[in-house]
């Protein structure tokens, strides 16, 4: 095997080899990219799974302090009201007793009485004005039944955070008064502050109150000012933690820091005292397993290509030598030399082609070699052209099918959010969808050009640039306004402005504007609808009744329908292609009104389920008659 023979690309070896090449190289990429994206997205649930599971340990093994300290409070509490004995003298010294036995973390451990008077475990002595029932701790616990949780506060005498843990204490069914411990949470914010997650991660602590405890930034701690909340530091750049806790939500979310850099953040409770613990996960560290991930799959894909190069030439060297036989065999058949024949007994192919030549051989020799050759050279010619126009519209199906977007990508959603069924008439065809979308807007559309076939997937492929072509700023833009650009774009692209246009041809629309901030939608179309499933309900909203293109010296006015999106709600497009199908001869299609009636049938499942459904239903139709048209449907959630 001469590498000459593969750098000679009109030899056959080196069709075979590129023909490999390619079949492999697609063939990788595809069980790749699948793969890659399944791996992708186990990966990051496991690694918001891991981030989730951590913030809930730490969060539970803080939880389980505060429960200790409120778990003696509440045996105390317990123990008195079944012994009775409230003897001053008494609780003196069991308070005093508590107070020694746990010095490491509690101030003082004090009964306050409804007639304000009060025993501390410290003999501190209130002074004269001193009321009970008017402190925070007094007035909570004799609101609630269990053991009650305080804000924290700045000891102004140890300098250090305090919490009151307290519960009210009855005799004969009466509450006679409150138990209350001063508990350092030293230890506790130790604990936070040295938690550890990854280079440039850190963990932070908001009490009940949404006040910080702890954080990296020294200017959210707490002084002698005060502390500081969290809907009030860094300019509101935690606004949406606040909207979580709020919400009581702790799902992983991703915001700007106070240092400008983008981080992930998780949440999680402390049930007992109602504190929050919150994690801070720099985004490089996240992305780190996924961006392993990534590596090593094109590590395997640039393997694995070496690997089929190799296997793939051998191959071809034993394929083609059988061939190179034949070919000096043919070579050396001639006018002046007939009696070259083929010596291979093979049963394949290449015993079939070199039987072949030997019976044309025979047969040349008896009749005419110059006439038979003719006519095997117009063959040849005829079948090269059919293969060439084949392999043409097969690549442009490749082509038409790589340039539809990836919706999920371009809307934001996961996979399992949204929906296309893009099923063409022909082997290419007219209809087409487009999004494209930021973090606010997202603009959606489904194209229904005139005709199928080749002339609707070049019709569908000029609509594409087009719609490529459109502004990309989003913000302050109208539907209505695009349709009209594109309506003048493709009179201009097919001269549709001369009265004698060689291409009366356009196109039918949806088109909508996606504001994902305010909920809201913006709809115009060009003979298409927009409908939308909002709790069962479907509703139509109509285009205008004529498309885009065509018209000559007419006038044509596109207009915008605001519709309010609550999350949740599912949106549909499609052409006509699905609505004009028949499911017997020379009965009617599905038309609008039946479509809303299959919508209404599956509104209320995934949208998994629901593009099954719709497959279903188009195979259900094309059991007995064939496609009459190409076939788009769309649908995608509201969140």
């Amino acid at each position: 095997m001469k590498f000459g023979d593969y750098i000679n690309f009109k030899s056959i070896k080196a069709k075979y080899l590129i023909t490999g090449l390619v079949i492999c190289l697609v063939s990788l990429l595809l069980v790749s990219l699948t793969s890659y994206i399944v791996s992708y997205n186990i990966t990051a649930q496991q690694s918001n799974m891991r981030i989730q599971m951590t913030a809930q340990k730490n969060a539970a093994e803080l939880d389980l302090w505060f429960r200790q300290y409120g778990q003696i409070i509440e045996d105390t509490a317990a123990d008195m009201e079944i012994g009775g004995d409230y003897d001053p003298i008494y609780l003196q010294k069991l308070t005093k007793a508590k107070v020694d036995n746990y010095k490491e973390d509690v101030y003082d451990v004090y009964i306050g009485f409804a007639d304000n008077k009060l025993i501390s475990g410290t003999s501190w002595v209130p002074p004269e004005d001193y009321s009970c029932q008017t402190r925070n701790w007094y007035v909570q616990a004799i609101n609630n039944k269990g053991v009650i949780y305080t804000e924290p506060y700045l000891d102004s005498d140890t300098n250090k955070m305090i919490i009151t843990i307290a519960k009210a204490v009855k005799k004969n069914g009466e509450i006679i008064g409150v138990l209350a411990a001063d508990i350092f949470v030293t230890n506790v914010i130790d604990v936070v502050s040295n938690y550890s997650f990854g280079e440039g991660s850190y963990a932070f602590l908001i009490d009940q109150g949404g006040n910080f405890l702890v954080h990296r930034q020294k200017e959210f701690l707490p002084n002698v000012q005060g502390m500081k909340n969290i809907g009030t530091v860094s300019e509101g750049a935690y606004s949406k933690l606040k909207q979580i806790l709020k919400n009581d939500q702790m799902e992983l979310i991703e915001l700007e820091d106070y240092d400008g850099e983008d981080k992930y953040f998780v949440l999680s409770k402390i049930k007992s005292c109602d504190w929050v613990l919150g994690i801070a996960i720099m985004k490089s560290e996240y992305k780190k397993p996924l961006t392993n991930l990534l590596y090593g799959f094109a590590l395997a894909v640039f393997v694995s290509l070496l690997a089929s190069v190799g296997i793939m030439l051998k191959l071809i060297n034993s394929m083609t030598q059988p061939i190179k036989y034949l070919s000096d065999i043919v070579k050396n058949f001639s006018n002046e030399n007939m009696s070259p024949r083929a010596r291979i007994t093979k049963d394949d192919e290449i015993g079939e082609l070199a039987l072949s030549f030997n019976q044309m051989a025979d047969t040349i020799q008896e009749y005419s070699q110059s006439l038979e050759r003719k006519v095997a050279d117009r063959t040849k010619e005829l079948q090269e052209k059919n293969n060439n126009i084949m392999e043409s519209i097969d690549y442009a199906q490749r082509l038409q099918r790589a340039i539809l977007p990836l919706l999920p990508q371009r809307l934001g959603l996961d996979e399992e959010k949204c929906f296309v069924v893009w099923q063409p008439k022909d082997v290419v065809g007219g209809d087409m969808y487009w999004c494209r979308g930021d973090e606010q807007y997202a603009l959606v559309a489904v194209v229904d050009c005139t005709g199928h076939g080749v002339p609707g997937a070049l019709m569908s492929m000029t609509l594409g640039s087009i719609l490529d072509g459109l502004p990309r700023e989003l913000t302050n833009q109208k539907p209505s306004d695009f349709l009209y650009l594109i309506h003048t774009r493709l009179k201009e692209t097919l001269g549709q402005d001369k009265k004698n246009s060689l291409a009366n041809d356009g196109a039918d629309i949806a088109l909508c504007l996606i504001d994902k901030k305010n909920n809201k939608i913006l709809f115009a179309g060009a003979k298409l609808s927009f409908f939308v499933e909002n709790k069962g309900q479907i509703t139509e909203y109509k285009g205008a009744r004529h498309s885009v293109g065509y018209s000559w010296r007419k006038e044509v006015v596109f207009e915008d329908c605001e519709i309010e999106a609550s999350p949740g709600s599912v949106v549909y497009m499609t052409t006509d292609g699905l609505l004009d199908q028949n499911s017997e001869e020379g009965k009617g299609g599905l038309g609008r009104k039946g479509f809303i009636s299959f919508l209404e049938t599956i509104a209320g499942k995934s949208l998994t389920v629901q593009k099954q459904k719709v497959e279903e239903l188009i195979s259900t139709r094309l059991t007995k008659v064939e496609q009459r048209d190409d076939i788009t449907v769309m649908g995608f959630e509201i969140h």
